[in-house]
């Protein structure tokens, strides 16, 4: 099996189990030791996934050529550092998401993340990318920092938590609600109108 059929493979099984990756490919050779840096913590349903769904089946796809080694995040450099660290070869993959470089990868990084409220299902989002051909917009902003972006993650709505019970719109009235990243951080790729 060639490495491009690999990697193929690896997006086949790894996109539905809400795996987002990035790649930095190492020199040709036989067998491969690949580490990766998750953005959640031991334990976790997403880490987890990562462990048994992606990194061993890869490994049993690949016939034992290629080899996870799986940290959690921070272990092996900050989360915000992400992009670069898998661009200048700290570790060869990352499960990273846009939300976290808005200021590196302007409105992509955004809309990479998804925007609250604008997908509602994972399909939805799969159509988003592969019928309406954002993957390769992303895959070119992740580029420019040397890295090859795999897929986004489908899963489920976003949880919200809270102090207090939510079950209809009106008991968000009155609330503080933190948002994402990328809201936090004061960069509006679209403007301050946009979200004022």
């Amino acid at each position: 099996m060639s490495f491009p059929r690999i990697l193929a493979g690896f997006a086949k099984y790894a996109l539905p189990v809400g795996v987002t990756a990035c790649l930095a490919f190492p020199a040709a050779a036989q067998e491969y030791t690949w580490r990766i840096q998750s953005n959640l913590n031991e334990g976790e349903p997403g880490y987890i996934a990562l462990e048994e769904d992606f990194a061993e089946l890869a490994t049993e796809m690949s016939d034992g050529r290629i080899e996870f080694e799986i940290y959690p995040v921070g272990s092996l450099f900050p989360i915000a550092d992400g992009l670069e660290a898998v661009g200048s070869g700290v570790t060869e993959m990352a499960v990273l998401t846009g939300g976290y470089y808005t200021g590196k990868l302007g409105p992509i990084a955004t809309l990479e993340s998804g925007v609250p409220g604008s997908m509602r299902t994972p399909l939805e989002r799969f159509n988003f990318f592969y019928e309406r051909g954002f993957i390769d917009l992303a895959r070119e902003a992740y580029s420019d920092s040397g890295v090859y972006y795999l897929g986004p993650q489908f899963s489920p709505s976003w949880d919200i938590v809270s102090t207090v019970p939510i079950t209809s719109k009106e008991d968000f009235e009155g609330l503080k609600i933190a948002p994402s990243v990328s809201r936090r951080s004061g960069m509006n790729p679209w403007g301050p109108s946009r979200f004022s």
